[in-house]
């Protein structure tokens, strides 16, 4: 899975660049694959992916 485009949206009053690339960097870091969801659901792994495509705009997904 690889990201293409990034798109932000600056909440409050600051509008730093630095701030705004290390709230996205964060953002990105935090992200989990679908099997990690999975385990910490307790679900299958295939209807997570199928939630996912849904969401990912029917990208498919190794």
């Amino acid at each position: 899975m690889g990201v293409t485009d990034i798109l932000t949206k600056i909440l409050g009053r600051t509008t730093n660049p630095n701030n705004v690339v290390r709230a996205t960097f964060d953002a990105l870091l935090k992200l989990k694959s679908p099997e990690e969801i999975a385990k910490i659901r307790g679900v299958e792994e295939t209807k997570i992916r199928e939630n996912y495509r849904i969401f990912a705009g029917g990208v498919p997904i190794k």
